[in-house]
């Protein structure tokens, strides 16, 4: 009889081994589910970066190499006459266009363009003032009045 009063009194709903296994395993649960979120986060960020960098090319190099023939209804930026070869009067089209045209034909929200030579400067759109500016440069050549001279575009654009 005194046998099976000490089963009894041993026997428990849980037992306190069972109780600690399960809050490490909730633990090792809850540091999982935190990293994997974060590292989900990471990805779509980055993913976003790069997305913005395509454009950004894509609109840098369609600027330098393209040209724009009717400025009145214009389907694409082009401010060159040949490519790298920029054109003063394509790039005044273009600086009179309203600021919500100019973000259409960059298909971008924010940007800041410059081009600047040794006689002439242009500066379009804003100072940069966002989270992720990614700048990019390139070196061209700038046709004024018949005459050719070396010219930088810095073009950024941010979200």
């Amino acid at each position: 009889m005194d046998l099976s009063m000490s089963n009894r009194v041993k026997g428990q709903a849980f037992a306190p081994d069972f109780l600690v296994s399960v809050t490490v395993f909730g633990v090792m649960i809850s540091v999982f589910l935190l990293s994997w979120n974060s590292m989900i986060d990471t990805q779509v960020s980055g993913f976003e970066d790069r997305q913005q960098y395509q454009q950004g090319e894509r609109a840098v190099t369609q600027m330098v190499a393209d040209s724009t023939e009717d400025w009145d209804n214009p389907e694409k930026l082009g401010l060159a006459s040949k490519p790298y070869v920029l054109n003063s009067s394509q790039i005044e089209e273009f600086q009179a266009l309203n600021h919500s045209r100019q973000i259409s034909l960059l298909q971008t929200q924010n940007f800041s363009l410059s081009i600047n030579s040794r006689s002439q400067s242009f500066e379009m759109g804003f100072e940069p003032d966002g989270d992720s500016a990614i700048p990019f440069r390139r070196e061209v050549l700038l046709r004024n009045n018949n005459t050719l001279e070396r010219a930088e575009v810095r073009y950024i654009s941010w979200r």
